[in-house]
């Protein structure tokens, strides 16, 4: 991808995505016009909703012909310069990085949040899934890394998604004796009494 640019994307571009993506005639655009748009119109906010966009059609047309729906969520780590100023250093990779965390069904992304190297995975998730809610996605299973393991991870996935969790466990994980029916209802009523507050505070300010 990094080496493609805008002239060879351009190249790249069939007859039958031109007419696709309804261009005029079937001319595509110059390089030049295609960077203006990239950087200058293609604002972070419109990519977010480009992005939902794509991800809700794939959706509807994967879960419409998939028996078993099960998604993915996990945090990529992309190494960044060692001379990026932006970049900050993650003891656990070694390197100035950042993070790309991706929500899959099967095999297709649906949303990604880019962010920086040290970012918590588990707190961007819970910000994550806030996001993605209103798009109601549905799944059967979700699968996660140790990293996301927790009781309150458990408890948002079941009560938001009405999903079966399955996180793997750290090595060194240790069986919690607290986590029975009653601390989990416990913890499920939390989340959704949270959920609650945040949807009013934002009702109240608008």
């Amino acid at each position: 991808i990094k080496k493609l640019g805008y002239k060879n994307t351009i190249k790249d571009v069939s007859a039958l995505d031109r007419d696709i993506l309804n261009f005029k005639n079937g001319k595509m655009p110059s390089k030049s016009k295609l960077c203006d748009f990239v950087t200058k119109t293609m604002t972070s906010k419109l990519l977010e909703k480009l992005m939902f966009k794509i991800g809700f059609n794939l959706y509807n047309y994967k879960s419409n012909n998939c028996l078993i729906k099960i998604a993915n969520f996990d945090s990529t780590p992309i190494e960044a310069s060692r001379y990026d100023k932006y970049a900050k250093y993650n003891i656990h990779y070694k390197c100035k990085m950042y993070k790309s965390h991706i929500l899959m069904f099967g095999e297709i992304p649906l949303y990604m949040k880019f962010t920086n190297g040290t970012t918590n995975d588990k707190y961007i998730m819970l910000e994550f899934f806030e996001k993605i809610k209103s798009l109601n996605f549905k799944f059967h299973e979700m699968n996660l890394d140790g990293a996301y393991d927790g009781l309150y991870i458990y408890a948002y996935i079941w009560s938001i998604f009405g999903a079966k969790p399955n996180i793997s466990l750290r090595k060194d994980a240790v069986f919690n004796y607290k986590a029975d029916i009653k601390s989990i209802l416990v913890t499920i009523f939390v989340v959704l009494l949270v959920i609650a507050t945040l949807v009013i505070t934002n009702i109240l300010i608008r």
